[in-house]
């Protein structure tokens, strides 16, 4: 999970850097902001897959016991 919110951290700060030159227009460093945006939605699906699964396999030890 904190790899998932630095990865998102990362991508924020670049993406905030990142120069202004109109919302159609690419500019140098926007296939890095991709790759860091695919970067930082993998580990946040598998986190939050790993929390769902947890929280059931809890929920179904309590109701067998």
């Amino acid at each position: 999970m904190l790899l998932s919110l630095a990865l998102w951290g990362w991508f924020g700060y670049r993406y905030l850097m990142d120069d202004d030159r109109g919302f159609y227009e690419p500019t140098d460093d926007s296939r890095a902001l991709v790759g860091i945006l695919a970067l930082a939605v993998v580990p946040t699906i598998i986190t939050v897959a790993t929390l769902t699964y947890a929280r059931v396999l809890f929920r179904l030890a309590r109701r067998a016991s």
